[in-house]
């Protein structure tokens, strides 16, 4: 999940299974947690903390949240309503210049014989691929109180009733919403002026029909030399929304990604390389896992809430190392429904005589909104004193805009270093009037 960041507030943020809901239990471990693309560590002396039974994650001081922070969170969560079969065969070989290819089928089916299924309920599901069943119990540690016909959050016991535990589920035709209280425990409060915007919830667990995924992947690498290759990676999905239901519903989707790289093209003391890359995935292709890099809306600017669809991109890349520098020139084609954008990446690393490192990342997105960022390190001399100054900017057009700059010194003896260091964060919003 990507998560709307808030400027100032180290948390908690709330995880959510796929549909919404809160109070998750996560599985302990199971967890990535990357900020602005950097995989942090779990730790309160670290990166951040995570509260695994609530489903809340917490940042410490030393990664401060700024509204323009990009967070996002891979994790798993318990689901019980079915238990799933998993089944995977393949094949791979080789032939000649050491090319090789795989082929693999993958299936996983979660149950239709789910015994917390009742034969109604199974019968629902023939017709709709999601229902909703009862989501309130009596409870006697509950948070909630009934008044006439409206549940009422009630934590510290201030009124004597029966109290129930309620699971709400997200209905567009719903009188709830929800709220975070002084504790920062999530809630649902029932009101009738409810923003437009403002997601809505009814009492009740919304429960979905059980699914099945098949995959069928195909990969070949063909090595036309020592130096130059030619790749394929194909995948064909098939995916049923609706195990119980017995008409046809399959939904067939493909991706495609297919290349080919050279390398080391040497002129005097300095190497060549380029490659190419075209890749497809259409709008109904389901993969069993996270088929883009965590940061491809961050990187491309591109709305998370924005519904997926078919998605094309190309690409052309070079490549220059020399003894004391690498630099990496890639330029993007970037097609999504209705969007178009283009995208050129630079990277350099170089090292010299009186520059121990530099680090640079330039991305400039071309679109109906452009798009600039930079990130960049300098550090000087190679001795144990190490002056430097690091620059980072962001600047959407007619959006926002912010400099963020820090120089210092580092001091290094022996297996022990210290960095010394003031900066200054400017931010500019625009004003459209």
């Amino acid at each position: 999940i990507e998560i709307k960041e808030q400027d100032g507030n180290q948390g908690p943020y709330y995880l959510t299974t796929v549909d919404g809901l809160s109070n998750v239990v996560i599985s302990s471990g199971s967890e990535k947690v990357w900020l602005n693309g950097k995989l942090l560590k779990r730790g309160e002396d670290l990166d951040y903390i995570i509260d695994y039974s609530k489903g809340e994650v917490y940042f410490t001081s030393k990664n401060l949240i700024f509204f323009d922070s990009d967070i996002d969170i891979e994790y798993l969560y318990r689901q019980t309503n079915y238990a799933t079969s998993y089944i995977e065969t393949g094949l791979k070989g080789s032939f000649f210049n050491k090319s090789d290819f795989q082929l693999k089928y993958i299936k996983e089916n979660q149950d239709i014989n789910s015994s917390t299924l009742n034969q109604n309920q199974k019968n629902q599901f023939s017709e709709l691929d999601e229902i909703i069943i009862d989501g309130v119990n009596a409870d006697s540690l509950g948070s909630y109180i009934l008044i006439g016909n409206i549940y009422l959050y009630d934590p510290q016991n201030i009124f004597s009733s029966q109290r129930y535990s309620v699971v709400f589920s997200p209905d567009s035709d719903g009188s709830y919403v929800r709220k975070v209280s002084d504790q920062n425990r999530i809630f649902f409060e029932h009101t009738q002026d409810i923003g437009k915007n403002e997601q809505r919830f009814s009492p009740g667990q919304a429960i979905r029909a059980p699914i099945g995924k098949n995959i069928i992947q195909f990969n070949t690498r063909i090595n036309m030399s020592s130096t130059s290759s030619f790749f394929v990676e194909s995948a064909l999905s098939i995916t049923n929304d609706n195990l119980y239901n017995k008409k046809n519903n399959r939904k067939n989707g493909s991706a495609y990604r297919l290349g080919y790289t050279q390398d080391k093209i040497t002129l005097k003391n300095i190497n060549l390389g380029f490659d190419l890359e075209h890749r497809m995935t259409s709008s109904a292709f389901k993969s069993l896992g996270r088929d883009r890099a965590v940061d491809f809306n961050e990187v491309w600017d591109i709305d998370p809430l924005i519904k997926k669809g078919e998605l094309i991109i190309s690409k052309f890349g070079a490549n220059i190392t020399s003894k004391k520098t690498k630099a990496n020139i890639d330029i993007f084609d970037f097609k999504k429904s209705d969007i178009n954008k283009s995208r050129n990446e630079i990277n350099i690393d170089h090292s010299s005589k009186y520059i121990k490192k530099i680090d640079l990342n330039y991305n400039r997105i071309t679109a109906l909104q452009n798009f600039d960022q930079l990130n960049t390190k300098i550090t000087l001399l190679n001795g144990p004193i190490n002056p430097f100054i690091s620059i980072k900017s962001e600047h959407r057009y007619n959006g926002y805009k912010f400099e963020d700059i820090l120089t210092g010194i580092g001091l290094r003896k022996s297996k022990r270093s210290i960095l010394v260091g003031v900066g200054k964060r400017n931010d500019w919003d625009y004003v459209i009037e």
